[in-house]
């Protein structure tokens, strides 16, 4: 369906600093996005630093954390894939090789740890359904703190449909992120034209542009980042960003969490 691009026809390419784990000369990464945590500083005075700072938290505030089902939306995905993939080498990250699934039962018994101290609603454990739910408990107050999305997360801050008093922090090892990527048809009639495109989204005016209006993670040096919401890249220490890309394994662990954790323990 698609057709390789000529590194010789976008020479923005070395500015580039995303990869991605299959597509290679196919998907170019123009933007990135990142999984946080945002929390109500009202509440948490002390928001958690690590992984392990944040499991013992939210086993520590039973009813006070929330992520939306991981098949529903990537911020629920992200926490999951972040808790299974943090005990896999970091190559893994970037690699649809199934032999990683037989690594997956340390994380996947840490998430059922977790499952009695999640939010509950009738005295039942409820995970929201897409990345809003999750956000929606927030905004709420039903809940402290949640995996979102970034850019979601400042547009509703901007937006003011989140409490001032949310904040944006990222823990070590970093939640996961996505990256999106253009790519040339088959069917195309200018690929040089396309081409043309790839080659001025790697520019400082299109990252700029990116970041201004939709708070992306940019894929260039940050140094070449003059938008006003630069700010919430240094807050998230974008350095330490993990770019995910595992193919088809992303939806075959979404379906392991909802066998053993969704459906299954309680």
């Amino acid at each position: 369906m698609f057709q390789k691009y000529d590194k010789s026809a976008i020479p923005n390419l070395k500015n580039d600093k995303a990869t991605v784990g299959a597509g290679a000369g196919y998907l170019l990464p123009y933007r990135g996005t990142t999984v946080v945590l945002a929390y109500d500083s009202a509440k948490v005075k002390n928001p958690p630093k690590t992984d392990k700072e944040l499991y013992a938290w939210i086993k520590a505030n039973p009813g006070k954390f929330a992520y939306n089902t991981p098949e529903s939306g990537g911020a629920g995905a992200a926490f999951v894939q972040t808790a299974v993939y943090n005990y896999l080498p970091k190559a893994a990250l970037t690699s649809s090789d199934t032999k990683w699934t037989k690594q997956w039962t340390k994380g996947l018994t840490l998430l059922k740890s977790l499952d009695s101290a999640m939010y509950k609603s009738g005295g039942k454990v409820v995970y929201p359904n897409k990345n809003q739910g999750s956000m929606d408990l927030l905004a709420n107050g039903q809940v402290a703190m949640i995996p979102a999305w970034q850019d979601m997360t400042a547009v509703a801050l901007q937006a003011g449909t989140l409490p001032a008093t949310v904040k944006m922090t990222q823990i070590s090892p970093a939640f996961t992120g996505n990256l999106d990527s253009l790519v040339i048809p088959t069917i195309g009639s200018n690929k040089p034209g396309a081409e043309a495109v790839m080659n001025f989204m790697l520019t400082k005016q299109a990252q700029n542009i990116l970041v201004d209006t939709m708070a992306a993670i940019p894929v260039i040096d940050k140094s070449a980042i003059t938008s006003k919401n630069l700010k919430y890249i240094k807050v998230l220490n974008a350095k330490d960003f993990l770019f995910s890309s595992t193919g088809s394994l992303s939806a075959e662990l979404n379906k392991e969490w909802d066998s053993q954790i969704g459906n299954g323990v309680k």
